[in-house]
């Protein structure tokens, strides 16, 4: 149930960073900002939803150390 108060927010910054990509592509303003915006609320609410989760934290560790990786 905790989780379920972080998805209306993890789903408007992925929606965010989905309009930030269609303004890169069509050369609109203020793609950078759109990109950037979504990108760190998306790592920001995924920490918390990861810190919050109790069960499978070796699965966990290791899924956000591959997504960092991929980052870097």
């Amino acid at each position: 149930m905790k989780t379920k108060i972080l998805t209306f927010p993890l789903r408007l910054s992925v929606i965010v960073l989905i309009f930030g990509a269609l303004f890169k592509i069509m050369h609109w303003p203020f793609a950078n900002n759109l990109m950037l915006i979504g990108a760190v609320s998306l790592a920001i609410l995924y920490t918390i939803r990861f810190i919050k989760k109790k069960e499978e934290i070796f699965i966990r560790l290791c899924k956000i150390s591959f997504s960092l990786s991929l980052g870097f």
